[in-house]
């Protein structure tokens, strides 16, 4: 079986196919959330596979599948959104009805 190939892309290519820009390209390359390599002119290349699972594409319309819709960053970031607490826990919750609360959100 052989390995994936992977697609290396200038930062212009793929703020052409991606909604991001190069800087912030760059950026995430620098924190080491996107795989990055240089070619021999000195300019960066990014993984064109990984840099899609983080941007979303031109053309293709943001779909929140709920208000707390936080984005694959955020939620590889912050973890899922805990749902809105009822109205009746809302002013007067225990810690052990908050504590249920998120584990029935997990």
């Amino acid at each position: 079986m052989t390995p994936p190939t992977t697609q290396w892309l200038s930062a212009a290519e793929l703020s052409r196919m991606l909604v991001v820009g190069p800087e912030r390209l760059l950026a995430y390359a620098s924190r080491g959330d996107l795989p990055c390599k240089w070619n021999q002119q000195g300019k960066p290349l990014f993984d064109a596979d990984y840099a899609a699972t983080l941007f979303r594409g031109r053309g293709v319309a943001l779909e929140a599948t709920s208000p707390h819709f936080l984005g694959v960053l955020g939620s590889t970031r912050l973890g899922r959104a805990m749902p809105e607490a009822p109205a009746s826990l809302a002013e007067s919750a225990t810690p052990r009805e908050l504590r249920a609360l998120r584990r029935r959100a997990a």
